[in-house]
Formats: structure tokens, sequence, C-alpha cells
């Protein structure tokens, strides 16, 4: 009976034995015998990723690998290769094949995209302005990471397979960035505005800073205009695109005062500038009512050309920042208004920062910029908002003139829009709806500059009280401001334009204390000769910061 029980128990043994040989993976029988130091063994192995699409798998590599006790650390090692995987199947058919070694087959699951986000969920852009968005997928070993991008409303602002958000009009969107099936998403809040650029305050010299907008200023529509033809328009006229660099702007018209200074400076030291014309204390020959506070008028294109050369070397006691140049040597600083043909086709030597006159963009911008259109009487030009063509600097109103679109119905409304009119400018005649009549009491001449509102920008008397020479070339009295575009363009957008290379007057824009309401407007364009005078006929200054 002993020996059966001896020999049922040695069966017992031998069967558990038998099992544990024939187990899925015998590396586990040396778990089981425990023994005291793992040796290395060989295997082969074959490694199996799971399909994105069937959730299959599929045979990728096959090698022999060492392993040296716990079989996770050749898990852990493949898992460094198969990044995008996880080993959830490892060592799940382990087979040993004839010769007595095993086949370790490892099965990788596929990690799926448990989330996405992004690294900002609202953002503000000026129109034409561009950033580009990051998405983050989580975890950071997913397999499938790929990344759809889309716009709630692409005529406010677009995005790129990249994440790159490009503003276009002004409005809010939603940008959105979504996993592969889109099973995940993330979006970010976009509001676009106009960078309407800036202006700074007045400096210790009288000189208003004024950044233009980075972005292109350009409309389809420009508004309505005084007139149909093209001197009504200004230079920001409809599909053209225009941009400006920094520059800075006399707050104030050019007194007598200043101007004798400078011919008084060149007299007394023989600094050799020579004039056409000595000026004037604002409009009167006689100079009564007149006080060297008036602007300087009865000075020509030719003159203001020299004098801010001079003005330059009285400030810097140096030439070498004077602007004007001739154009055969741009060494020679140009000095003599008499001499005719070297002064009208002078050289204007950018990279300088003398005095000089506005070119008339920089002209038509600093008279017409608006922060906001908070008066509704703004046009929105891509990047920036422009007071109405048909308005004086400044107003917050149009000027009355037969044919405007939304006119006045009573004699009360007309004299609004003269009183709006003769807030911010020094002019003769004005529309009482049926034809235009002298103010109460008459304009008799100029006024002392800055005796009128200011414009938003900070500028005084930019409509009204004298017209104001540019630097700009001109030719017929109806010409399109584009004729030499081709000149300035820079990837497609008219960068600080100079006018015609051709024409034989320059431009003076703003009006007189002599003219009536509508040529004081911001958008008519008028021309005279570089010889030309008069007593309704001053200049303002600028000069590159």
């Amino acid at each position: 009976m002993k020996k059966l029980k001896r020999k049922t128990k040695l069966i017992s043994i031998l069967i558990m034995l038998i099992s544990l040989i024939g187990c899925k993976d015998n590396i586990f029988l040396a778990k089981m015998l425990r023994k005291p130091k793992p040796q290395e063994s060989s295997y082969k192995v074959e490694h199996y990723k799971q399909n994105i699409t069937d959730n299959k798998y599929t045979l990728v590599k096959a090698d022999t690998q060492k392993l040296v006790g716990k079989t996770g650390e050749l898990t852990k090692a493949k898992a460094k290769t198969y990044a995008c995987f996880k080993p959830a199947k490892a060592f799940s058919q382990a087979k040993i094949k004839a010769d007595g070694s095993t086949v370790i087959k490892i099965y990788y699951d596929r990690i799926e995209v448990s989330g996405i986000s992004l690294n900002k969920s609202e953002l503000v852009l000026n129109v034409d302005q561009t950033e580009t968005l990051k998405a983050t997928i989580s975890p950071s070993n997913a397999l499938n990471k790929k990344i759809s991008w889309t716009s709630s409303d692409t005529k406010i602002a677009t995005v790129d397979k990249n994440g790159k958000v490009t503003a276009v009009k002004t409005g809010k969107v939603t940008i959105s960035a979504t996993t592969a099936g889109g099973k995940k998403k993330a979006s970010c809040t976009v509001t676009v505005k106009l960078d309407t650029g800036s202006v700074s305050g007045v400096d210790s010299e009288g000189y208003v800073e004024i950044t233009p907008p980075k972005g292109v200023m350009t409309t389809a529509n420009i508004g309505e205009t005084v007139g149909p033809e093209n001197k009504w328009k200004g230079v920001f006229i409809a599909n053209r695109k225009v941009k400006l660099s920094p520059y800075k702007l006399a707050e104030k018209e050019v007194t007598y005062k200043l101007w004798y200074s400078v011919l008084k400076w060149n007299t007394n030291n023989s600094k050799g500038y020579v004039f056409a014309n000595a000026g004037r204390k604002g409009s009167k020959s006689d100079g009564s009512g007149m006080t060297e506070n008036h602007p300087v008028t009865m000075v020509s294109w030719r003159d203001v050309i020299v004098w801010c050369n001079a003005y330059t070397e009285m400030k810097e006691n140096s030439t070498e920042n004077c602007v004007y140049r001739d154009k055969d040597d741009h060494n020679k600083v140009l000095k003599d208004a008499t001499a005719t043909s070297k002064v009208d086709n002078a050289y204007f030597e950018k990279s300088k920062k003398g005095y000089r006159l506005p070119t008339e963009a920089e002209w038509e911008y600093a008279a017409r910029w608006q922060e906001n259109n908070d008066n509704n009487n703004a046009i929105e030009y891509g990047s920036a908002y422009l007071t109405r063509l048909d308005s004086m600097s400044g107003a917050n109103k149009p000027i009355g003139y037969s044919g405007m679109g939304a006119p006045p119905t009573t004699p009360e409304g007309w004299e609004v829009l003269r009183d709006e009119a003769s807030r911010v400018a020094v002019y003769y005649r004005w529309f009482n709806g049926t034809s235009w009549v002298a103010q109460t009491p008459a304009t008799s001449g100029t006024s002392e500059v800055g005796s009128k509102a200011k414009n938003d920008a900070g500028l005084y008397d930019m409509s009204g009280n004298v017209w104001e020479w540019c630097f700009d070339r001109i030719g017929s009295w109806n010409e399109n401001p584009t004729g030499s575009d081709s000149e300035y363009t820079v990837d497609g957008v008219v960068t600080d334009p100079m006018g015609v290379s051709a024409g034989s007057n320059r431009v003076l824009r703003g009006g007189s204390w002599n003219d009536y309401a509508l040529d004081c407007s911001v958008g008519f364009r008028f021309r005279k000769s570089p010889v030309f005078r008069s007593a309704g006929l001053g200049f303002r200054l600028a000069y590159r910061p």
C-alpha cells in the first residue's frame, strides 16, 4: 500500500513537471524553480504591430534576443523601438521548435490619441497679420498624429495645414485643430481688428510721430466724394494697396517767425542759400492784423525746398542730413532757389533725416487718420480708418455740398454742417442748401496757426488757413496718382510713393482761408507750378524719425 502511494506521488510530480515544460513560456519554468541567478538565454523573437485601419497584427521584424531574468526587460527595450505601440500582449504565444529553441511572439497594440490642445485659446490679430498656432497631441507617443485645421469663416481669417493663421478682415472666427477621424478637437477664438497705426503726443519741438499700420491700406469702396473726378478722390483710391513708413510731421504750419529766423541765420552767417522770395506774414500785403505767428505765405515750392536744407543745417550745424540734393551729384546740397532746373529736378535722399516737405500720401494719411470710427465719419481702408473724403480734417461730419448723398432737410441742418467745418478750418464760403455764401463775419485772411481745433492725429489747420506744398510731382489737374506706382511697388504693395515721375507741377493740399469749403475737403488734390506763390499758400515740415 505504501509502495502504491509513493508511486502515485511520483506520478503526480512527473505530470506537474511535464505540464510546466509544455507551458507557453518556458521562462516561467526558471521562475518557478527559483533559480538563484538567471542566466542568459537566446530566443527567436517576432514583432507584430497592430494596423491602423483593421486592427489586425502584421509581422514587422524578426530577430534574436537575449533575456536576462524577467521578461519585462525585453518588453521595455522593444517599446522604445516601437514608441507609438504598447506591448500589451508580449510573450503571449511562445512556441518551442523541434531543435529546442523558443520562438517568442510580441504583439504591440497601437497607442490611441487621448486628447489635443492648442498653445492659445484666444488670439488677437490685426488685419494682414499672421501667427502660427501650435497643437499638442496626447499622449506624446500616440500613433496617428495627423491634424486637420479649419476656420469657421475664411472671410475673417484663414488657416493653412501647418496652423498658420492669416487675418483677413475685422471680426471673430474660430480656428480648430482636429485629430484623424475627428475624434478629438481643440479650438482658438481669433479676434481680428484693424492695426490703425499710432500717433505720439507732440514733442518738445512741436512734431507728432506718425506710425502708419504695418498692414496694407486699401479698400474697394472709397465712399462719397464731392465730385466724380480723380481730383476729389485723394491718393488712397479704390483697390490701390499702400504702405507708409513712420515719419514725423509738424503740428502746425510753418510760421513767418520760423521762416524769417532761417533767412536771418543764412544772411548773418554767409551760408550761401539763395531765395527767390522773402515770404510774408500771413495773407495781407500791408501786414495789417498779421503777426509773426501767422503762416508764412508768398513762398514758392523752390523756395521751400532750399529753405528746408537751410533749416537742417541751422539746427545741426551740418549739411550731412539735408534731404534735397542735385540729381546729378547726390553729394551736392541744393542751396539756390533761383537755379530753377536744378531745384525742379531735386533728388529726394530718403536716407537723410533732415527737414523736408511731406509726400502727398504722408500728408493725406495724417489729415485723415482716425483711431476708430466712433463718429461714423470714417472709411475702413484695410488696416486703417480714414476720414471720409468729403469731410474736413478733424471734422465729425461731411461738408455741405450740392449732390451729397444724404443732404440736410432743413436750413438748420445745413448750418450744423457749416459750424462743424468752422470748428476745424479757416475757410471762406459754405453751402446753405441752394448756393455758396460767405460766412458771417466774412473770412478776410489767415489766422494764427493752431487757432482751430486739431484733428485726431493732433495736427492743426490740415484743412483751411493756407494750402500746403507737398513734394510730389503732378501732371494734369485730374491726374490719377498711380501713374508711377511701378517705381514704388514692393511685393504688390505701393510703398512710400512720391508722386509721378514726370510733370511740371507740384501738389498742394488742404485748401485755404480764401476757398470754398469743398476745396478744404481731405480728398481734394490741387496743383501749381513750382514757381507759383500766393497769399493763401504755405507749407508744413516733416522728417524721418
